[in-house]
């Protein structure tokens, strides 16, 4: 079974254990912007690489160092584009394969992202960060075994990289291993407190147990250590959501719509939310969105049924609601799909986030 949008957020990681094949014209610079795209300062390490490539519109580094920065920032059309035209340029740059195959993967593309993968690792097999990512293609594809291997590769050939704990958490707390899950995210914030992902996740993690506190702080610490995650707001909604604070779920919602707005999750997060409120319009918008986004989205089929059904529109209901089965939704009778649709805390992040 495929596990859709796992690790879209932490896989564009460091590249320090990567054998890029740097142009040999701006390689100090090419190295700069490596470390401003570490500092978060993506924007910087964009304009350093944009000169770059003007100098040398052959250098495959710069391109593939844009890759990483663009997918930070989760312009992933541009990411794509510049690791294509890294490997075009050199097609033993084991970066740009890493980069176009997170790209492939924060895309809902698992299988050509693990093709990408399985490249960067035969191109570079003492990457640590290569097995991680072709763990995180592994683990969308649903192919536990695989990906439980590269993971924990990874942290045998890099111990101390605290965003391989960080990815192996993820994977464990999918897969309903929580006290593994929470081992790996304290691991994690051990080598790096400032790793914001790690707090969003463990926040996700606090969330599905029931200590919604807990997950409000920690998805507020990731989001004051990087204001652009997505998923730290989307966590922090779903608390407040399970805290019956609709009205402090959308502010945060209405942020993450703000940062991924091609994501099919965010709408529909909020479209579960305007429903929850009687707003039935607004959540059709959203949830209209969200599918038009991901054709392949059940909950926002699902929930744009309930829309439907308070807006008397049964046949648009029943159309939504059958394909919203067709695709995997449990069948929950229509009338009892805001008190049995989405309150489950648990069962929504299950659902909504793959994990």
């Amino acid at each position: 079974m495929r596990r859709r949008g796992l690790f879209a957020a932490v896989v564009f990681l460091a590249t320090s254990s990567f054998s890029p094949g740097y142009a040999a014209t701006g390689v100090e610079d090419v190295k700069h912007a490596d470390s401003l795209i570490e500092q978060k300062k993506y924007q910087e390490a964009i304009a350093i690489t944009d000169g770059l490539i003007r100098q040398d519109p052959k250098n495959a580094g710069a391109y593939a160092e844009r890759a990483r920065a663009y997918g930070k920032l989760n312009q992933f059309d541009k990411a794509m584009e510049d690791a294509n035209k890294a490997i075009s340029i050199d097609n033993k740059n084991s970066l740009a394969f890493a980069m176009r195959s997170a790209c492939y993967s924060s895309t809902d593309q698992p299988q050509r992202g693990l093709a990408d993968a399985d490249m960067a690792v035969s191109l570079d097999p003492k990457s640590a960060k290569a097995y991680s990512i072709r763990a995180v293609a592994h683990a969308e594809l649903g192919e536990d075994v695989k990906a439980q291997e590269d993971f924990d590769k990874a942290i045998l050939l890099d111990p101390n990289e605290a965003m391989f704990y960080c990815n192996r958490g993820v994977f464990y707390s999918r897969s309903g291993a929580s006290q593994k899950a929470m081992k790996d995210f304290e691991k994690a914030l051990s080598i790096d407190p400032q790793l914001a992902s790690a707090y969003t996740s463990r926040a996700l993690e606090y969330g599905k147990s029931g200590q919604l506190q807990k997950s409000i702080e920690d998805s507020t610490k990731a989001i004051a250590l990087d204001p652009k995650l997505e998923r730290a707001y989307t966590t922090r909604g779903l608390a407040y959501v399970r805290a019956k604070k609709l009205d402090l779920a959308i502010v945060d919602f209405n942020k993450a719509v703000d940062l991924a707005p091609k994501h099919s999750v965010a709408y529909c997060n909020r479209g579960w939310c305007y429903n929850q409120l009687g707003q039935y319009e607004k959540a059709v918008e959203d949830l209209s969105h969200a599918i038009a986004l991901n054709p392949k989205n059940m909950l926002a089929y699902f929930n744009r049924s309930v829309s439907y059904q308070h807006l008397d529109q049964k046949d648009l209901s029943k159309k939504d609601y059958d394909q919203a089965v067709a695709l995997g939704y449990k069948p929950v009778p229509p009338q009892d799909s805001l008190s049995k649709g989405l309150s489950d805390f648990g069962n929504w992040i299950h659902s909504v986030t793959g994990l």
